[in-house]
């Protein structure tokens, strides 16, 4: 399934991103050159030392979060609109936004980029996304060149790559920027040959599920098979016909709950989660899946359109939490979505109301379904934007729609225990279900780390494997 966004990206790009700075000093590593690309097909470099001695003043960490932020948000409603995944699962990491669309910004010398303000710039971003991994390497993000157990409450793990056709010339600094600033390296295709290129792509993302599942095993002894019910990330051989280059990203989000706030021995199983609105003649769409159970005193508040909690996460992840929104009845989401995200104002003001001095609740029951999803988006740069650091084999810049990407995600939200738990009973105003489509927001060091929207917990659109008896949909009158 290909969603081809050619609306957005270029009035984004153009409106919040100005310069384009090279990184282009060389490694100390004597086994790396400038031909280095050309004559192997794949570059090894040592992280930059530019990387590092980037300066970055608060107004530039502000202005590149805010920047990230607008960019996730112009894809996720781009996105939203179409037909193919409207009805469908939504979920983003804004840094993965922000790092894909950087490194097109960098093939993209533009006179009018450069005379832009200077405050949007480029290395804001960069400053953002540097110093948002260095805050959640301590305890979020996992390095699996590190053989540690220091990651106890693992949540995040990504890896991304670049494939390029054979064919294509690839500027030195350009090469050099993408594996300095967004840790990808690239590797050459021979996009000719569909049927090997499209293997080999899709090798990548089974192989890095299947490795990032057993790294996170043998960190947490938790045996869930992530790869087993991973599947390829797109299956149209006339996307690699038409293109020259394709960013894919492997992601792999596994929300680790404070304590023992879901236990397994109070999970509800088969029960029902409304898929949308009710048709005319009353009939709903319905799936069972198993809801998690907690019962405690959180940030709480209620509007005319929605309901929303905060649940913690690990008490080890600085100032974790989960934002679920449900829709009231009648209330769409949609409509809750233009009430929360529209904006960055808007949403750092839902963000304000949710913390513990502004509203809490005392003895609310929660009950959430259980998440074991693959999400995957793909879209394509917009033609009109030239890639000036690619070049066809004649020299010609390679243009947009030749640039594809594809972001693979898994989901996991499960209990955070088995122990034995006694929940006190509470009234049924207090209780919270989410029994139908709702919004997710993981936020750590008031930093946006993901968001979307849930559509059914049982969707897992490219997996092999289905859920026999979770699966079924049914409808009731």
């Amino acid at each position: 399934m290909l969603y081809r966004l050619g609306i957005i990206f270029l009035f984004f790009i153009i409106d919040y991103f100005t310069e384009v700075e090279s990184c282009s000093s060389q490694s100390s590593s004597s086994s790396w050159r400038p031909d280095e690309f050309s004559r192997t097909g794949h570059i090894l470099i040592n992280p930059c030392e530019r990387k590092k001695e980037l300066v970055c003043s608060k107004a530039a960490l502000g202005n590149g979060k805010e920047n990230i932020f607008k960019m996730s948000m112009e894809l996720y409603y781009g996105l939203r609109s179409m037909d193919k995944i409207k009805n469908h699962n939504l979920f983003f990491l804004p840094m993965e936004i922000a790092s894909t669309v950087s490194m097109v910004v960098d093939g993209t010398p533009n006179s009018q980029l450069e005379k832009a303000d200077k405050a949007s710039s480029l290395n804001d971003v960069r400053c953002y996304i540097r110093d948002l991994k260095k805050s959640l390497n301590k305890n979020v993000l996992v390095d699996t060149s590190v053989n540690s157990n220091y990651h106890k409450a693992v949540m995040m793990l990504i890896q991304r790559k670049m494939f390029a056709d054979e064919d294509l010339k690839i500027n030195y600094d350009f090469a050099q920027n993408t594996f300095c600033w967004y840790d990808v390296p690239i590797n050459r295709l021979d996009f000719k040959d569909v049927k090997s290129c499209h293997e080999n792509i899709n090798e990548w993302v089974l192989d890095e599920a299947t490795r990032a599942e057993k790294y996170i095993t043998n960190l947490t002894s938790n045996k869930n098979d992530i790869s087993e019910g991973h599947a390829s990330v797109f299956h149209d051989n006339n996307v690699i016909q038409s293109s020259k280059v394709i960013i894919a990203s492997s992601t792999i989000l596994k929300l680790s709950w404070m304590n023992d706030l879901f236990s397994s021995a109070n999970t509800e199983f088969q029960q029902l989660f409304h898929l949308g609105e009710k048709a005319s003649d009353g009939s709903q769409s319905i799936v069972k899946v198993p809801f998690m159970k907690t019962v405690g005193q959180f940030p709480y508040i209620e509007k005319d359109n929605y309901k929303a909690i905060a649940l913690p996460l690990d008490s080890s992840i600085h100032k974790g939490r989960a934002i679920l929104v449900l829709p009231q009845e009648k209330a769409s989401l949609d409509r809750v979505e233009s009430k929360i995200i529209s904006n960055n104002v808007v949403y750092n003001k839902f963000v304000q109301e949710m913390s513990w001095i502004n509203n809490s609740v005392d003895n609310i029951e929660v009950l959430i379904p259980q998440l074991k999803v693959q999400i995957s988006h793909e879209f394509s740069i917009p033609s009109n934007q030239k890639l000036k650091n690619i070049k066809d084999k004649d020299g010609h810049s390679i243009s947009g729609d030749e640039v594809y990407v594809f972001q693979d995600t898994y989901l996991e939200m499960i209990e955070s225990s088995n122990s034995k738990i006694s929940l006190p009973e509470v009234k049924n105003d207090r209780v919270l279900k989410f029994d139908k489509p709702f919004l997710l927001f993981v936020e750590i060091r008031d930093d946006l780390i993901a968001f979307g929207r849930i559509m059914n917990p049982n969707e897992c659109n490219n997996c092999t494997i289905k859920k026999e008896k979770e699966q079924e949909e049914f409808y009731i009158v």
